[in-house]
């Protein structure tokens, strides 16, 4: 059996002789580019990138949900306030106010 195929060219429409067969693989583990070495490259620091803005937000998270107390709200007319009006809460920059009724 031979190993050789003739193939025409797209470009230029002449006969080319192919080699075909398992010789092929070497071109899979070749020696890479600069261009697909920088291209590895960049895709492993995206990864990279990802993950560490993941980590910071967890951070984030952790750190609002452990120093941020949730207030309660002062409803606007205290006078008529009763306990269901006290179920609203919200974030407040000042975490040592109380609220009295």
């Amino acid at each position: 059996m031979d190993n050789e195929k003739t193939r025409i060219c797209p470009y230029c429409k002449q006969e080319v002789k192919m080699k075909v067969g398992f010789h092929n693989w070497k071109n899979l583990f070749r020696k890479p580019t600069i261009e697909e070495a920088i291209t590895l490259f960049i895709i492993l620091m995206e990864i990279a990138l990802f993950f560490a803005w993941q980590h910071d937000i967890n951070q984030y998270q952790k750190y609002i949900k452990e120093n941020c107390n949730p207030l309660v709200v002062r409803p606007l007319n205290p006078a008529t306030a009763t306990n269901d009006s006290w179920i609203n809460t919200t974030y407040i920059n000042d975490t040592n106010r109380t609220y009295s009724v």
